[in-house]
């Protein structure tokens, strides 16, 4: 990678992201970045062993859960504020659960860290009734 801007790191990683491909994409990450998404204990794919109430905790992902799991058609980065090494995002995706199969387009509020070019941690929040939904699928 070249040297950029976390502004520059965010489009190009969500550029990248839209590759879907997991090989390439885990470079994006540092060997112990930290992934949380809101509803994750809902999108797990441990069947039954999802918690409904949960939908607001954020439970860790690994990256390559992510990376393995949610396949992008689209992308678009509609905001992005950074300082040093951290951005905040708003982020609209079609995508899609490929457990589950269940496509849906959402925005997204995405905070990232960055040590250089690598993500360090990612939290992001979706809409639980998505969430939601996507489990039931």
């Amino acid at each position: 990678m070249r040297l950029m801007s976390t502004e520059e790191a965010v489009r190009a990683f969500h550029k990248d992201r839209l590759s879907n491909d997991p090989q390439q994409l885990r470079d994006w990450f540092a060997d112990e970045a930290l992934v949380r998404i809101n509803g994750t204990a809902i999108v797990k794919t441990e069947g039954d062993k999802a918690d409904p109430e949960a939908t607001l905790d954020l439970e860790a992902l690994t990256p390559d859960e992510l990376l393995n799991e949610w396949f992008i058609h689209a992308s678009e980065v509609r905001e992005t504020m950074a300082e040093g090494e951290r951005a905040a995002s708003r982020v609209w995706l079609d995508i899609s659960h490929r457990p589950s199969g269940h496509r849906t387009t959402l925005e997204l509020a995405e905070f990232i860290r960055f040590d250089g070019e690598r993500i360090t941690e990612m939290i992001a929040f979706l809409d639980s009734k998505i969430a939601d939904e996507i489990k039931k699928d």
